[in-house]
């Protein structure tokens, strides 16, 4: 019988992965991974590159709009994935975060 989860209805482009157990289960592999002296470089790079897409996303914001000041900005969809309404660990809640913090300066400033 064929997994219902993996195929293009549950993987959708978005800012990155997110949810209760994904996130952790890969941490969780890759300290398994190290306690048995396997470096698991492609895993570690899933991560960063995981970790990376809200600091991508956020330049393409500053790019823009240049700066926020003065600016209202709507933040739809911010489930980690569609269809559901879980924000556990969304990437979508730390680039507001990170927003609401004005930590996006246009670098030429």
């Amino acid at each position: 019988m064929r997994d219902t989860r993996i195929g293009s209805r549950f993987l959708q482009p978005g800012i990155g992965y997110g949810g209760s157990c994904f996130p952790n289960d890969l941490k969780a592999f890759r300290t398994v991974a190290k306690e048995f002296g396997f470096e698991f470089r492609l895993l570690d790079e899933i991560i960063r590159i995981n970790e990376e897409q809200i600091e991508r996303f956020a330049r393409k914001v500053r790019n823009a709009l240049w700066n926020l000041k003065g600016k209202r900005i709507a933040a739809l969809g911010l489930a980690f994935k569609t269809g559901t309404d879980d924000i556990r660990e969304s990437p979508a809640i730390a680039l507001i975060q990170r927003l609401l913090q004005g930590r996006l300066r246009h670098p030429r400033l």
